[in-house]
Parts: C-alpha cells; sequence; structure tokens
C-alpha cells in the first residue's frame, strides 16, 4: 500500500487518495516526468497474491491501454508489481476532475436528471461502450459510479472485463461465489448464471438513464433472492414512476430494459433511439404536454417537480471509487464549472451526427420519391389539368375477391389489469411523494406490485390474484397505521382495490 509522498517505480509521487473499491485504491499522483496529475489504481495487499483477481486487474488495465476513445478513461502506464516483495501491481490513468454521474444524480431535484441534461451523457458513453463491444469487450459493471465525468465530457470507467473472443468467460476471472458487477444494475441472464455480452452492457446502460430519470431503480433491490426472482419482471414505464416526465423516453427504455437479451439494441443504436426520444420530449416540453419538468431555473434553483422514489443501496464486488472536484494541481480549463443545471449547452459531436444522419436519411428519402412517382394520386389530388377531358371508358370491373376471413385477434384478458397495474405504480409514487410514505415502505409496495406484474406477464389469473390480495392488503395495513394518509391515502387505496378487482378468474 503507497503512502503519500512515496515515488511508485521511481516516477509517480503519491500526492492524496481518492477512493478506494473492493479490490484496489485509487490515489491522486504527479507523474515527475511529464508534470502532470494523474490517478493511479493499485491492487490491495491482501488480494496481489490471488491469481484470479490480479489476472482481473491486469486484464483491465491492459484492455483500457488498448483502446483509445473520447469516452473511455486513457491508461498511460502499467506496473505488474512485484508482490513477492511488497511491491502491489498498479497501472496509471488520466484524472477525471468532475465527480461521477452518481454524484450528479444525487445533486438533483429528487434524486433525479433532466432529460436534456442526461441523455447526452448517456449518448457519448453508448458510443464508448460500442467502441468498447467492437473491440471484443464486454465492460460488466456499468453503474453510477463508474461513469465519471470531465470538462471535455462524460467517461467509462473501472472495467471488470472480459475478453469474448479468446474464449475466456466470467467464470474463468471470477472467484467462486461471486458475480462482477453491482447487483441491481445487472441484466436478468446474467442473476441467471449466463456470460457477460454486449446485450448486458445495454441493458445496465437502461437501468442507469431510468434511475437517473425517475429516481428508483427499474427492479426491486432488497436482496440477492428478490433481484433473482424478479429478473423477468417488465418494469414500469418511465412516465408512470415520474409521470412529470413524459412518455417520450418510454419506448427507448423498455427496448434497453427487455428481458430477453436478443430484443434489446446495440449500444449505437440505443444512442440514436435516445437521440431521436431526446428530441420529441424537447418538442413536447415546448408545446406544453410534459406536465412536469426535472431542471434548474437560471439561478441554479430546482425547479419543483413531481417526487421520484429512490432504489437504495446494493451490494458490488467492486465497490465504487469516485473522484472528488477538480484537485489544486488541475489546469485552467479543467477547473472551469461544468454548465448550469438547466442552460443549454453545445451539442456533443455525437449527437450531432446522429441528427445530421437523420436529415441526410429525410432528404434522401425525398428525393428517392421525387423521382419515383406513385402510381395513383392520392385521393385528396385534382386530376391534372392537362389530362384529356373526355373519360376514357373504364375497363369492365371484374367481380373483386371476397376478403379471406383473417383469424380475429385474441382480446387480452389482462388488458384492464395492466392498466390498473400503472395506476397503481403512480399511486404508491404519489404517496410517497405527497402522502407521507416513507422510501422503506414505498419500495415495499413496490415489491408487492412488482409481483403483481410477474404474475400478470406469465398470464397467471391466479397467481395475480393472490399477489393483488397480498398488496391490497398491505395497503390497508399502512392506511390504518397512519403511515399514509389524505387524498394520496384514498387514491392508493382504490387503485389497489381496483387492480385486485381487475385481474380475470380462472
Amino acid at each position: 500500500m503507497p503512502i503519500v509522498g512515496e515515488d511508485l517505480a521511481g516516477r509517480y509521487r503519491i500526492e492524496a487518495p481518492l477512493g478506494a473499491g473492493g479490490m484496489a485504491t485509487v490515489w491522486r499522483a504527479l507523474d515527475l516526468r511529464l508534470d502532470r496529475e494523474v490517478a493511479i489504481k493499485v491492487l490491495s495487499p491482501n488480494l496481489s497474491a490471488d491469481p484470479a483477481l490480479a489476472e482481473r486487474f491486469d486484464r483491465e488495465a491492459r484492455a483500457l491501454a488498448a483502446i483509445s476513445h473520447q469516452a473511455i478513461v486513457a491508461v498511460f502506464d502499467v506496473d505488474p508489481g512485484a508482490p513477492a516483495q511488497g511491491r502491489d501491481p498498479f497501472f496509471v490513468m488520466e484524472l477525471c476532475t468532475g465527480g461521477s454521474l452518481a454524484e450528479r444524480i444525487a445533486a438533483g431535484p429528487d434524486g433525479r436528471m433532466s432529460p436534456d441534461d442526461l441523455i447526452p451523457i448517456m449518448v457519448r458513453v453508448a458510443d464508448g461502450l460500442a467502441a468498447l463491444h467492437e473491440r471484443g469487450f464486454v465492460h460488466r459493471d456499468i453503474k453510477p459510479h463508474n461513469i465519471l465525468l470531465t470538462p471535455g465530457g462524460a467517461k467509462l470507467a473501472d472495467f471488470g472485463l472480459a475478453r469474448r473472443d479468446d474464449g475466456r468467460e466470467i467464470g474463468d476471472l471470477t472467484v467462486t461465489g461471486t458475480t462482477v458487477g453491482t447487483l441491481a444494475y445487472l441484466a436478468p441472464e446474467l442473476l441467471a448464471g449466463a456470460d457477460a455480452t454486449p446485450e448486458s452492457d445495454v441493458y445496465s446502460l437502461g437501468v442507469v438513464t431510468y434511475q437517473a430519470l425517475t429516481g428508483r431503480l427499474p427492479r426491486p433491490a432488497g436482496t440477492v433472492t428478490e433481484l433473482a426472482e424478479g429478473r423477468d419482471i417488465l418494469p414500469p414505464a418511465p412516465s408512470v414512476v415520474a409521470p412529470g416526465l413524459g412518455d417520450a423516453l418510454d419506448p427507448a427504455l423498455a427496448a434497453a430494459l427487455d428481458p430477453d437479451p436478443a430484443a434489446r439494441p446495440g449500444a449505437l443504436a440505443f444512442a440514436t433511439a435516445l437521440t431521436a426520444a431526446l428530441g420529441r420530449w424537447s418538442r413536447d416540453v415546448r408545446a406544453g404536454r410534459v406536465p412536469g419538468v426535472v431542471t434548474a431555473s437560471p439561478t441554479g434553483d430546482p425547479v419543483p417537480g413531481l417526487a421520484g422514489r429512490s432504489g437504495g443501496d446494493t451490494a458490488s464486488i467492486t465497490e465504487p471509487v469516485v473522484l472528488p472536484s477538480p484537485s489544486r494541481r488541475a489546469s485552467p480549463a479543467a477547473q472551469r464549472p461544468g454548465p448550469t443545471r438547466g442552460r443549454r449547452t453545445s451539442v456533443s459531436p455525437l449527437l450531432a451526427s446522429l441528427l445530421g444522419a437523420a436529415a441526410i436519411g429525410l432528404l434522401l428519402a425525398f428525393l428517392l420519391s421525387a423521382g419515383n412517382p406513385p402510381t395513383s394520386p392520392s385521393p385528396s389530388v385534382r386530376p391534372s389539368p392537362s389530362r384529356s377531358a373526355s373519360p376514357s371508358p373504364s375497363p369492365s370491373p371484374s367481380p373483386s375477391p371476397s376478403p379471406s376471413s383473417s383469424p380475429t385477434p385474441r382480446p387480452d384478458r389482462f388488458a384492464a389489469a395492466r392498466s390498473a397495474l400503472n395506476e397503481t405504480y403512480a399511486a404508491i409514487a404519489n404517496a410517497k411523494g405527497a402522502g407521507g410514505l416513507k422510501g422503506k415502505d414505498a419500495n415495499e409496495l413496490d415489491r408487492k406490485a412488482d409481483a403483481v406484474s410477474a404474475a400478470i406477464n406469465r398470464r397467471d389469473a391466479s397467481a395475480a390474484a393472490k399477489a393483488a390480495d397480498d398488496l391490497l392488503a398491505k395497503v390497508r395495513e399502512f392506511v390504518r397505521e397512519g403511515k399514509v394518509g389524505g387524498s394520496a391515502a384514498d387514491r392508493l387505496l382504490q387503485a389497489a382495490q381496483q387492480l385486485r378487482s381487475s385481474i380475470p378468474s380462472g
């Protein structure tokens, strides 16, 4: 373990600790040769002798060093150390001075961020993630603490990497009985024991986006057992959890959080969907169709919005490493404060390129349509006056074949229950914000509602009815004990009763 003032490898002078995680500590240091500040990640002494963990650590460093991308933390140097002589392995990386996305989320109103603040960050991160996937790597630990902010933009850090093209998967690089990554952000298939894939990274990125927009995690995060049992539950739409958000972002997040990995978009496709959703959200805001916008006034004071729901703490084999605000030796450019919340900033290069590509596509579609006119005019278009006034005889009509009978789609027996479930989620959020319901009690109701959702998705009416009875009983208990009151209690009780009565029998 280094100490302040020590020179590692005769080149890096340790200046101050920055943070500690489950596997390593991070220090601010001065590169004496290049006279620049860097961050040094040092493997914990008690882990240096463990071959599996040491290999993971070395693999992370070498993988990062092999990838050059504006949204990935750069690695400058790697030292394998000599654990037998008391020298722990370490690697040297760029110092990110703007804190983490976790800090930015926590500082927002109700623990949330406005879409115009968040989406450019997520688009940039998705771009970096796509570059990682193209090189055959999977991040495996995407969470707000591992998205670092700099004056130049967000960067991915703290990788728990596995090469997909050399036959080495998670099981080869982890200790028996452990899971890489923070549990609440893991894709459902990983909780079931499957290997990490680019699709599982996209799921984790979707969880981060969902949490930052709504103030809660898409799945209950109480215990490992609850996470495993609820891994296939479709989360409520963001607009249901945070009605003031509007529904523009619902489709993009529904795709990223699909329990089926094959149905999820790739990282770049997710970035494109988020970009389009942000455009729609902005139009909805200008048109007054978004009832509440989580942002800030020009003075920096939060503008009140509907209350979100907190996701709570989660467990991880690699605890978060949070870098502080700009250090005393940061360059003047790095010391400049970031954009004020709520103030429009310049569009990122990736966002501009995506919007440009969309514009080019529309132009090409217009040109193609101009070169290939439709064979028959639209009903609303008059015939061209250059045509002959005398009507040409039309051919005798041939009898049109009778339309073949297509099977009538089977109605969804659970449609009313799904609608009532959405209102129940909204009533729980309202009870926490306006009715005084504590976060722990709200989370308990969320978990019971999630159980109803899981049964509905399985089309198991009996299980759905039992879960709804359980939820209704708990709501009545909370109302009776005064844990929620006023109109919020009335709405919550009515929603739970409606949910129970809307579940079909049999």
